[in-house]
């Protein structure tokens, strides 16, 4: 009996040993920005300091103005900004810090066609990145990937699709939550709601809505920027559960 003990017991031992690993997906290489944005017309004709750190892109939005001057004067300001955030991302891709700034601020200089274009190479190679949250009280690591996927899916579901939309901001929610504050989190699922009521009207999808009304209000009243959202959230749900 003990001979067949100790020959189990060998044979359990032989199995964890030789148990594999589960295998981590590699991270999806990132798509070069030169060959996903392309250079405007204009791009030769200005010139532009060069970024070397986040320190750099914050000193040059902050030095220019960006309204109430000469609309020549704007533009080309505007365009000095891309153009040094351009030649930024290229020759500093792994500094993440520097890349989400500059893409989230330099689309003022981007003609029409390109807004949507910087937004989409943003969140699809920057997806995960946790922004420097110690200057802001009232922020989150994930408000910024959080704030520009909804612009963006606003865009998609006009230009794209209502489902596009959906998917893009269920990911997000899915991968992030934890890591959006709070109000951001309010804009997002009553933009969400909305996109419910424009495709199909689910039970599932009405206790997403609902789940995240209770969450949020409970906060409100703690948080101001809960709490001036949270009526719009409110709204939606009830025309949600009204269907």
């Amino acid at each position: 009996m003990r001979k067949i003990l100790l020959v189990a017991v060998a044979g359990a031992l032989l199995v964890a040993c030789t148990k594999k690993e589960p295998t981590v997906e590699p991270a999806k290489p990132r798509v070069p920005f030169e060959s996903a944005i392309q250079k405007p017309e204009w791009f030769d004709t200005v010139s532009a300091p060069t970024l070397n750190s986040v320190e750099d892109v914050d000193h040059l939005w902050q030095s220019k103005k960006r309204c109430c001057i000469d609309e020549d004067k704007l533009q080309a300001n505007k365009r000095e900004f891309y153009k040094a955030c351009y030649n930024g991302v290229v020759e500093h891709p792994d500094d993440d810090e520097l890349v989400v700034k500059c893409l989230w601020l330099m689309d003022p200089g981007a003609g029409s066609d390109q807004y949507y274009i910087l937004k989409r190479y943003l969140v699809e190679n920057y997806g995960d990145h946790k922004s420097d949250t110690s200057h802001c009280a009232n922020c989150a690591p994930g408000d910024v990937i959080a704030r520009v996927s909804l612009s963006l899916a606003r865009h998609e579901r006009y230009a794209d699709s209502v489902d596009t939309a959906i998917n893009r901001i269920e990911g997000l929610l899915s991968r992030r939550r934890p890591e959006i504050s709070l109000w951001v989190q309010t804009e997002i699922y009553t933009a969400l709601g909305r996109m419910y009521l424009k495709s199909a009207v689910t039970d599932e999808r009405k206790q997403v809505i609902g789940d995240a009304y209770e969450r949020l209000a409970s906060a409100a009243t703690e948080q101001n920027g809960v709490s001036r959202r949270l009526p719009d959230l409110e709204k939606v749900r009830r025309e949600l559960m009204a269907r």
